[in-house]
């Protein structure tokens, strides 16, 4: 009800006057009142909500039966492996992400506006479809959803773009084993040759150590007959003195002269014995030292090479190996229950969206009628 309040000045003449509204000060029993209200008429009304919510319940139940089920269909192509790196990790013929842009911009729109023209229709679109990378994987699949009826249809456009892609990277894998078989044969044919090298680098090294050999018995014979010499020297140094005292007795100096013809080429012999001794025979041991020495390092050489060329001939072999085509590992595939909420779900959503609806709709009734009596 309304309140009339008179407000008086200091010498109490009205200063003025206010009409204030006793619903603007409600308690908290009035709001509980309130709430007894609403539930009193979500109460009265329960026969709308009940009938309302089952009628929605019905729809969606029909709705859910009635429609037609979308299944979702997959297929997934394998990348073809041309080799591996030094750390082992494969190398595609084309990397996914590659072939994901060129499924997209090229190979499906192909297929699909092939299917198209053949049906005289125009019933998919590229849209449709999702090509993906499954992480950390060679897989490149192409996915779409359908209904049974269209299951060869999809079918038969996923396998014309994945034929597409096979095909291509094919070429790439069998130029790819045609280098790797021909590096195969060159380094056979390397390592037969570096095989030849090193067995004539060894002969000459027996031979070598077999000049040594006879260059240690050439020394000690030579060894042998200076002393031999040096002692004949000797005896004819000895004999030419004599000589020389009967030539003075008898006046013939032909003893003499033979003597001293035989010391003078006793000491030739000896002097270019010693000379070989000394010299030569040190320069030939020298250098057929160094010479060994020579051959050594290249046998050094040559062994490492063996070793560099096995690590590319079982580099090349394990790449030949791991070697893979390009294939149509999971063909296209339907999945065994639809896509989407199924039939219950969708009922229970219908049930409790019109339950939802119905409460707002008396609740929102009831506020409209309480402020039209205000």
């Amino acid at each position: 009800l309304p309140c009339h309040i008179l407000i008086l000045s200091a010498s109490g003449i009205p200063h003025r006057e206010r009409t204030i509204t006793m619903t603007q000060y409600q308690s908290p029993a009035e709001d509980e009142i309130n709430l007894a209200v609403l539930l009193k008429k979500l109460k009265n009304n329960r026969g709308i909500i009940i009938w309302s919510t089952a009628a929605l319940t019905l729809l969606a139940g029909g709705y859910a039966f009635l429609k037609t089920p979308v299944y979702d269909y997959s297929a997934c192509v394998s990348m073809g492996i041309t080799g591996v790196t030094d750390q082992g990790q494969p190398v595609y013929t084309q990397s996914p992400k590659s072939v994901i842009a060129a499924i997209s911009a090229a190979y499906l729109p192909n297929a699909i506006h092939d299917f198209n023209k053949s049906h005289s229709v125009v019933k998919y679109d590229s849209k449709d479809f999702h090509v993906t990378n499954p992480e950390d994987s060679p897989l490149v699949c192409l996915e779409t959803q359908g209904s049974k009826d269209e299951e060869n249809d999809i079918a038969s456009i996923i396998n014309a773009a994945a034929s597409d892609i096979i095909a291509h990277d094919s070429k790439i894998s069998a130029v790819s084993q045609s280098n790797i078989q021909a590096n195969i044969n060159n380094l056979y044919a390397s390592r037969e040759e570096l095989q030849s090298k090193l067995k004539s680098i060894i002969n000459q090294e027996d031979a070598v150590n077999q000049e040594i050999k006879l260059m240690e018995s050439k020394k000690a014979i030579t060894s042998t007959e200076r002393a031999a010499l040096k002692k004949q020297v000797g005896r004819t140094e000895g004999a030419l003195t004599a000589a020389t005292k009967e030539a003075r007795g008898s006046g013939s100096a032909i003893a003499m002269i033979i003597q001293n013809n035989e010391l003078s080429n006793l000491q030739q012999r000896l002097y270019h014995l010693r000379l070989e001794q000394a010299v030569d025979l040190p320069k030939q041991e020298t250098a057929l030292n160094n010479q060994l020495k020579s051959l050594r390092r290249q046998f050094g050489n040559i062994t490492a090479q063996l070793k560099t060329n096995q690590s590319q001939l079982d580099s090349a072999k394990a790449s030949l190996v791991a070697l893979q085509r390009t294939v149509l590992l999971r063909p296209v595939e339907r999945s065994t229950l639809p896509a989407g909420p199924g039939k219950g779900v969708i009922i229970l959503l219908g049930a409790f969206l019109g339950f939802f609806l119905v409460i707002l709709y008396v609740l929102a009734r009831s506020a409209f009628t309480y402020d039209s009596q205000l």
